[in-house]
């Protein structure tokens, strides 16, 4: 006779015991970081929402689905109702993806992150590289290569080669040291998730057959607020199914510690769809904006690398791009340090939108390069009153005048 059965509180006990560690299990397998298991079905997926969101963004609105000029120009406070419309609505597309989301797979998202300073600064380092760069993953990765754009062309290695950097010196400080791991194996679709992706790709289906019935000519204006927000949606749900809503995927995608790609099949589908969508424009709708004016000299200059630079810093640092941020912020705001990080990149892009820095940087420019065709005169002042409008005041009394 077994000792549980002559002891039947021990056999109770027994039995508790078990169950706990079989729920200890489960929450163990539960909790193991699925986001660091390279995902293609999951990234396919996502990147083909993310690519249907942007080219069909510029099919019904003609207009570039960049994530950090939605945000700019919503955080500048610029933004023109008639004419920014579609691009407001398509940032309101991604925050009510991202509060759907947290409510129907709140796996999908990495847990809150502590609020720290050195968030908020690569925050600021961002939003001063999207906006001196005019762009990030969406608007130089994806829209601008589909338009054929040489300054995209340009930035799109630059940014990938300062993430991948950054990504890497962060990660073995994280770990402490300089170890390459294999890269991470890959795992199919989980049920549940093939399940929610079927049942709301039905729903945008349906959604988009509305749209298409309105009429552009007696609706212009509802018809691109519709496409705007429809877009917004299907790139939210690309960017949350796709796994880019959580820095731990961009991270691990950069830094060869352990490689998890992702992030890279879904680049790559993504900018797959947006090109042929954007050749469909182009070709069958005749929407001339969805190839790139061409280029002048002088387009690739050094303020696009440094803006392509200091946000793919930014990028491999904390793992934040605009539009997934965005997305992250709004399925939870009490995420201190997403929010801390979006509130830096709205001062970095307020910062260079300052006309004191932006002319400054313009005149360094001029000084550095000699160019014989416009004229950078310094002058000092005693007092920052007595320069006129034309002019840029700097610190300490010096104006800096530019002609052009």
């Amino acid at each position: 006779m077994a000792i549980t059965e002559r002891h039947p509180d021990l056999r109770i006990f027994v039995k508790t015991m078990k169950v706990a560690l079989q729920s200890r299990m489960q929450v163990s397998d539960a909790d193991q970081p699925i986001f660091h298991m390279f995902k293609p079905i999951d990234a396919a997926c996502g990147g083909l929402f993310i690519g249907l969101g942007a080219g069909i963004f510029m099919l019904l609105t003609r207009k570039v689905a960049g994530n950090s000029g939605v945000l700019k120009t919503l955080a500048l406070g610029k933004s023109d109702v008639k004419e920014d419309g579609p691009k407001l609505l398509y940032l309101l597309g991604l925050i009510i993806a991202g509060i759907i989301f947290r409510y129907a797979r709140p796996e999908s998202f990495d847990p809150p992150q502590p609020p720290s300073l050195s968030v908020f600064a690569w925050g600021v380092v961002i939003g001063t590289g999207t906006s001196l760069g005019n762009g990030c993953t969406s608007g130089h990765g994806l829209c601008g290569l589909s338009r054929y754009s040489l300054r995209s062309v340009a930035a799109v290695p630059t940014f990938m080669a300062s993430g991948i950097a950054t990504g890497t010196i962060a990660s073995f400080i994280r770990q402490g040291s300089a170890t390459i791991a294999l890269p991470a194996p890959a795992i199919g679709m989980l049920p549940h998730t093939l399940h929610g992706l079927v049942v709301t790709a039905g729903v945008l289906v349906a959604l988009l057959l509305t749209i298409l019935q309105l009429s552009a000519a007696k609706h212009p204006s509802l018809r691109e607020g519709a496409a705007g927000l429809w877009c917004g949606l299907c790139a939210g749900t690309g960017l949350i199914v796709g796994g880019m809503v959580r820095p731990s995927v961009v991270v691990a995608a950069l830094s060869p510690a352990r490689v998890d790609f992702t992030l890279w099949l879904l680049f790559v589908v993504a900018l797959l769809t947006t090109f042929v969508t954007y050749r469909v424009s182009e070709r069958l709708a005749h929407v001339t904006e969805a190839r790139a004016k061409p280029y002048k000299r002088g387009d690739i200059d050094s303020q696009l690398l440094v803006g392509a630079l200091l946000f793919g810093a930014g990028w491999g640092a904390t793992g934040f791009c605009p539009g997934p941020l965005i997305v992250a912020v709004a399925s939870n705001p009490s995420d201190l340090g997403a929010l801390l990080c979006l509130l830096g990149i709205c001062l970095g892009m307020q910062l260079c939108e300052h006309r004191g820095l932006c002319y400054g940087l313009r005149c360094l420019k001029r000084l550095v390069t000699g160019s014989g065709d416009c004229a950078c005169k310094v002058a000092v002042t005693s007092h920052a009153a007595a320069v006129p409008e034309d002019k840029v005041s700097g610190t300490m009394g010096v104006a800096v005048t530019v002609k052009p």
